[in-house]
């Protein structure tokens, strides 16, 4: 169903484009158009299928940007390939690097390891690597993730943390320059 019932999607696709609701509450880019595709249970669990098919019907529909808000420990093939596609066909695909911080281990996940795709790492609000944000030699940037205000489930608001909330605010960025130079 389209309903969110965990709120991750929700509070990801605030920090992109909320518009102004009178609250204070504004997105990074609030003009951008979202494209929702959910391909993850409201346990935040997915079948490999589902994301890969995800993937591929946003390629499809002309997706300007990607943004993955998730990671696993391992590669396949298919996942693989359907990145790649994105990337060949000019999209540009926006990972959250994990939560599996260690300071001196390498520990991106997948799909955020791969080449070509832009790698996001997360910092507290003092600019310091977050102790929970992966770590490792495919980063590509460092983005606000601690404790980030934004939209949630059922109308509400919440403060949530982690690289998934970096990679949003990255993916905000994109938009913003995508369309300036579109």
């Amino acid at each position: 169903g389209i309903e969110d019932q965990n709120g991750h999607g929700t509070h990801c696709a605030g920090i992109i484009a909320a518009y102004s609701d009178h609250k204070g509450l504004i997105g990074i880019a609030p003009k951008a158009k979202l494209l929702i595709g959910k391909v993850l249970d409201q346990d935040g669990k997915g079948e490999l299928e589902n994301i890969v098919q995800g993937i591929n019907w946003a390629v499809e529909k002309k997706a300007n940007i990607i943004s993955i808000s998730f990671g696993g420990n391992y590669s396949s093939n298919e996942l693989h390939k359907a990145i790649h596609h994105a990337l060949a066909e000019g999209v540009f695909v926006i990972c959250a690097a994990g939560n599996q911080g260690s300071l001196y281990q390498s520990n991106i996940s997948y799909p955020a390891r791969y080449g070509g795709v832009i790698t996001i790492a997360a910092h507290d609000q003092n600019g310091h690597p977050l102790g929970s944000s992966s770590r490792g030699g495919e980063l590509d940037f460092i983005a606000p993730g601690d404790e980030v205000f934004s939209t949630y489930k059922d109308g509400g608001y919440a403060k949530l943390t982690g690289t998934s909330m970096a990679a949003s605010w990255v993916a905000g960025l994109a938009a913003l320059i995508k369309s300036k130079h579109n």
